[in-house]
């Protein structure tokens, strides 16, 4: 399965796809597709935080946070692309 055709998928066809007995996309594709969306979440938290004076003493976590979700946004991608096209 190449990149174009899993990562296209509307999230209904991909759980569809990842329920059938198909091997891809498997456990491998869906572990990394898991960590593209908790890096999505940390990110929104991390700008829900920052600026907000509010929650100032989470500032620095926020950031740190922020730069490590972030990065984790290509690589889930990349993970997700390899487990699928090695299977």
């Amino acid at each position: 399965m190449s990149e174009d055709e899993w990562s296209e998928m509307t999230l209904r066809e991909f759980q569809t796809a990842l329920a059938s007995s198909s091997p891809t996309p498997g456990g491998g594709t869906a572990a990394a597709v898991s960590l593209g969306q908790a890096a999505a979440l940390s990110c929104m938290v991390a700008d829900l935080t920052l600026g907000k004076e509010k929650w100032e003493s989470g500032w620095g976590i926020a950031e740190k946070t922020q730069e490590c979700a972030i990065g984790m946004f290509g690589r889930a991608l990349d993970l997700a692309t390899e487990y699928a096209l090695a299977a």
